[in-house]
């Protein structure tokens, strides 16, 4: 569905880092796998870039959204994602830096870390694509428009198409402040801003979304046959939630809408045993760093 275009994106990640060339993905895999500079940011890469958007599962939880009281209802349940829960599915840091659109006029930015572009050239993300693809650039520039990505992807996504603004760069030009940038934060910003707006499309990364409720509400995740482990997991937690979803997220069965009204209509019926099952999960979620 063309409403959730900028949660497909995420699925761009993992497409660009498989098709990095072995020399440049063993830069890449030291900075992340020895949290070096910027590392936040691209171990996203290792997302799984095979599942698919589960629109109706998301339609139907966003529904629940609202949007005079600001959170989710599910039968006098009051749900929202937190800082930490963004922080425990997706790594990415809750403090430092605010990230926000600069007013600021950089015409130069791209053609001052990106040798082959010029000031009046539109950048997307194919155009970052060919940089990151070309072995004979210095690893540093492949590494922003690697970065560039990204942001654009991941954290602050839209449908409507892969621009690359010139504000971000003073974001990612200098590699070793790239990880003092609260980027969890704005996604989670991005996110709220978006549903909170009503326009039919959504422009955020709506994956911790689908997450937090399937690790939240443990009996979705049965209703519709699949199972997150938990067990010995580290943060990030959602490839394992996205990889948990591939099978069902294809699933085209009549009822899968009438499942998961059915699941979420009847949340709280049994409200001790739900009870405990939520908090298990949330205590679960608040151990794994």
């Amino acid at each position: 569905m063309s409403q959730y275009r900028a949660t497909g994106k995420v699925c761009t990640l993992g497409t660009v880092y498989n098709s990095l060339d072995l020399a440049f993905k063993r830069v890449v895999d030291q900075i992340i796998d020895n949290k070096g500079d910027g590392h936040c940011l691209l171990r996203l890469l290792r997302l799984t870039s095979t599942t698919q958007t589960p629109t109706t599962l998301l339609s139907l939880l966003l529904k629940k959204y609202d949007r005079e009281n600001h959170y989710f209802e599910i039968n006098g349940h009051h749900l929202n994602v937190t800082l930490e829960d963004i922080l425990y599915l997706t790594g990415l840091p809750i403090d430092g830096k605010a990230v926000i659109s600069s007013t600021s006029r950089d015409k130069e930015a791209f053609e001052r870390v990106f040798t082959s572009l010029d000031r009046n050239e539109k950048v997307t993300v194919p155009t970052l694509k060919k940089i990151v693809e070309t072995q004979s650039k210095e690893d540093k520039e492949r590494l922003i428009a690697l970065l560039l990505i990204v942001i654009v992807c991941f954290v602050t996504p839209v449908c409507d198409d892969y621009i690359v603004h010139n504000y971000l760069v003073q974001l990612v030009e200098k590699l070793d402040e790239v990880d003092g940038y609260a980027w969890g934060a704005a996604l989670l910003s991005t996110f709220y801003c978006a549903i909170e707006n009503k326009k039919k499309s959504v422009d955020a990364n709506c994956w911790p979304l689908l997450a937090f409720f399937c690790i939240r509400i443990p009996k979705l995740c049965e209703a519709l046959g699949f199972h997150i482990n938990l067990e010995n997991h580290q943060a990030p937690l959602l490839n394992e939630c996205m990889t948990a979803m591939q099978k069902f997220s294809v699933n085209k069965r009549n009822n899968y809408e009438e499942i998961v009204s059915s699941v979420l209509a009847n949340l709280g019926l049994e409200d001790e045993a739900e009870d405990e099952a939520e908090d298990e999960a949330r205590n679960k979620m608040a151990s794994i760093q």
